[in-house]
């Protein structure tokens, strides 16, 4: 038994020793420029000291910020609506609306209309009135970010309701066109969600309505009461017409920045790296030297000021 002991020890002993770690030094690796200045889409060329196993390169843009190379990016994009609108004829006050909602069920029926909970916009916008001479009316391009809950679709609606004409007044024609949805954010710039004619709309009115008293067109929105001369006109009306879903992000995880490999183990030494920028703005460029074996990895990270002007 104790020559077995032995044995067994003198083995684990042996393999201890062969599995001795092959020491790594920290890479002899600089970048020689400090600041650099060059103009948008210009290449650019960095002046490498030393050398490396294998050298990473951080422009600095977005998606490629060493400032993000443990930690995710939060991308946070603007959402904004536009349209046009006119109005024709009537009297009535107060009878269009424009609305948002985030818990519409789908289900277009006025009762489940009204089980929503719809956020009232109308004066955010720049709407048609009667001193505008039946023109049409842009609303201006208006921020709804506020409006959109933990990435959640959305639903746009138009509401118009007709009061009793004997004694308010004609109703108004009211038209919506050239209706627009759009993202805006940092590394996309704008991008359209949705036009009005992939809106998806559907019409929804209380039973008392006329036929033919509105109509949905491709990108032709319209709202009318019912006829003025008609057994109908002291009935007060309600009608909407509702987009469908719309998916509406404002805050996307990109998780980490990601850098480019400019050089690898079996690669000669690298003297240089030329890159070019295509916006203005100030970057922090930054190379990653590593050098790298079964055991260990050491590496140096090396930053240059890069100014981009036009």
């Amino acid at each position: 038994m104790k020559i077995y002991l032995f044995f067994l020890t003198f083995l684990l002993f042996t393999a201890s020793a062969c599995k001795k770690e092959i020491e790594i030094v920290t890479p002899d690796f600089d970048v020689e420029n400090q600041e650099l200045t060059v103009k948008v889409n210009e290449s650019l060329t960095f002046n490498f000291k030393g050398t490396s196993d294998i050298i990473s390169f951080y422009s600095g843009e977005n998606g490629s910020s060493y400032a993000y190379v443990d930690q995710s990016r939060a991308l946070e994009s603007d959402i904004s609506l536009k349209f046009d609108s006119q109005i024709l004829d009537g009297k009535q006050e107060n009878q269009f609306s424009v609305l948002v909602s985030s818990d519409f069920n789908g289900t277009y029926d006025l009762a489940n209309l009204d089980k929503a909970d719809w956020i009232n916009i109308t004066d955010r916008f720049r709407m048609a009135t009667h001193e505008d001479n039946r023109a049409l009316v842009p609303s201006g391009e208006i921020k709804i970010t506020d409006l959109i809950v933990n990435n959640k679709p959305i639903y746009i609606a138009f509401k118009y309701i007709t009061k009793p004409q004997t004694t308010y007044g004609q109703y108004n024609l009211w038209r919506i066109q050239n209706l627009l949805l759009q993202s805006s954010d940092e590394i996309n710039g704008k991008v359209s969600m949705m036009a009005q004619s992939a809106g998806g709309w559907k019409s929804i009115q209380s039973s008392n309505y006329e036929p033919n008293r509105g109509y949905i067109y491709t990108n032709n929105i319209t709202f009318t009461g019912n006829a003025t001369n008609g057994p109908k006109k002291d009935d007060e009306t309600e009608a909407w017409v509702v987009s469908k879903s719309i998916p509406a992000v404002t805050v996307t995880d990109l998780g980490p920045d990601r850098s480019v490999a400019i050089k690898s183990i079996s690669d000669p030494a690298l003297k240089s790296y030329s890159y070019t920028y295509s916006k203005t703005g100030k970057y922090t460029a930054t190379f990653v030297g590593l050098n790298a074996n079964l055991d260990r990895t050491k590496q140096v990270a090396k930053q240059v000021t890069v100014t981009v002007v036009e």
